[in-house]
C-alpha cells in the first residue's frame, strides 16, 4: 500500500486499505492524501483517529484532537453536513465531559 501512496495512486490505495487491515498511521496518511478530492471518505477516518488521541489523556493530545475535530468540521461544512457535525461534536462532548481540559478546548469548536 505504501507503493500506491508513493505512486500517488490514491484510489488503488483506498481500495486496498478497505480490503485489508492497515495501521492507524497509514489510514491517517491516506485520509490526508484523499481528502481534497474525496472529503467524505476522509471524515470517518479522522473521526476514528480522534478517540485514540483523546485516550492518551494529556493536554497536548487534547490539543491535537481538537485540531482534528476542527478539521472534521471544515470538511463536513464543505460537504453541506453542518447538522451532522454539530451532532458529532455534541456526542463527543457528552462522552468526554469529565475531561475538563478537553472541554475547554472543544468549547471553541463550532
Amino acid at each position: 500500500m505504501e507503493i500506491f501512496l508513493w505512486e500517488k495512486d490514491i484510489d488503488a490505495d483506498w481500495d486496498e486499505a478497505n480490503r485489508g487491515s492497515c495501521s492507524d498511521h497509514f489510514w491517517l496518511k491516506l485520509a490526508v492524501a484523499r481528502e481534497k478530492e474525496h472529503p467524505s471518505d476522509a471524515v470517518p477516518v479522522y473521526q476514528r483517529m480522534v478517540e485514540p488521541i483523546i485516550a492518551r489523556m494529556k493536554n497536548d493530545a487534547y490539543e491535537e484532537a481538537t485540531r482534528m475535530v476542527k478539521h472534521i468540521g471544515e470538511l463536513m461544512r464543505g460537504l453541506g453536513k453542518q447538522a451532522e457535525f454539530t451532532s458529532y461534536l455534541a456526542d463527543l462532548k457528552l462522552r468526554h465531559k469529565p475531561k475538563r481540559n478537553l472541554m475547554k478546548l472543544l468549547a471553541g469548536v463550532t
